[in-house]
């Protein structure tokens, strides 16, 4: 069992040290790009909820109808 352990922690080893500044930097761009796109999603998402609540407040603005019968006025009433 160590000495899997102790091959497994030198092919590790060997690996890192086989990554050269260019490898590190193309992976640092890529995730810049990952990180870059995340945020993009994030803030469609966020405009995305906020105009489905808009959308709902506008749907149910004309769900109901409040009628006061001891009220001499009238007003005006949407329907579809």
């Amino acid at each position: 069992m160590k000495l899997f352990c102790s091959i497994g922690i030198m092919v590790v080893a060997l690996m890192i040290s086989g990554c050269t500044d260019s490898k590190t930097s193309e992976l640092e761009q890529k995730l810049s790009g990952v990180e870059t796109k995340i945020n993009e999603m994030q803030s469609t998402v966020y405009y995305q909820r906020t105009k489905m609540a808009r959308y709902q407040v506008e749907k149910d603005r004309y769900s109901k109808v409040y009628l006061d019968t001891s009220s001499k006025g009238f007003q005006v009433l949407d329907t579809n």
